[in-house]
């Protein structure tokens, strides 16, 4: 079991995750990979609702787009 981490760019407004998530876009963990899905199952039961700008599959990417300030 490991907590969960947003990733924002230091150009992000704010430091409250809660906040981030509904206001920023939303570069998702691709649902097909098991830990997508938890992300997912999560934001669902937290009733979060996000704007999806994109849907990849590394974590090497999604830090990458996150690091240019594309979204969190």
């Amino acid at each position: 079991e490991e907590p969960f981490e947003l990733l924002a760019s230091h150009q992000a407004v704010g430091d409250d995750p809660i906040f981030l998530l509904k206001n920023s876009p939303f570069i998702r963990f691709t649902r097909q990979a098991v830990v997508g899905g938890i992300i997912e199952t999560w934001l669902q039961d937290n009733e979060i609702v996000v704007e999806e700008s994109m849907e990849l599959e590394s974590l090497e990417a999604i830090s990458s787009m996150v690091y240019c300030n594309v979204g969190v």
